[in-house]
């Protein structure tokens, strides 16, 4: 069943998700879960207070599901992901 939530003062999309999952009391699978809290790390800009990201929900929300985040570490991975992201060594014009 679909459910339309407006919510304009997250830091994440992905809070949303993980809300729900936890609400239907439902499983979040390991690649589901990494997916996840990447992207929460990355829209939140780590929680870094300089950058003004992410709110008290998101915060929750990233530590539900802190059993998939990196084995390194919150900092090193979003360290590592926004490098990944940034970085285009990998793409050609052929």
């Amino acid at each position: 069943q679909a459910q339309a939530e407006i919510v304009e003062d997250l830091g994440s999309a992905c809070t949303l998700v993980v809300e729900q999952f936890f609400k239907k009391n439902t499983p979040i699978s390991r690649q589901l879960g990494t997916l996840l809290a990447g992207v929460i790390l990355l829209d939140t800009r780590n929680f870094d207070p300089a950058e003004g990201k992410g709110t008290p929900r998101d915060k929750l929300a990233l530590e539900r599901i802190a059993e998939h985040i990196h084995p390194n570490g919150a900092t090193p991975w979003y360290t590592a992901l926004m490098e990944a992201r940034l970085g285009c060594s990998h793409l050609s014009v052929l």
